[in-house]
């Protein structure tokens, strides 16, 4: 494989890593999980109010 090639999949495989990383941060602030392209939320949702 070219030399190119490979530095350019290895950059790719770490941004991925970088990417999950941050994502798993963000939602275990936010408290939501990304599951089969559906968002999850595991925080109580909040019912609106008849006014």
């Amino acid at each position: 494989m070219n030399d190119r090639i490979r530095q350019i999949l290895t950059q790719i495989t770490s941004l991925e890593d970088e990417l999950r990383s941050v994502l798993h941060e963000q939602e275990r602030r936010m408290h939501y999980q990304i599951k089969d392209k559906r968002i999850e939320s595991s925080a109580p949702s909040k019912q609106p109010t008849s006014g």
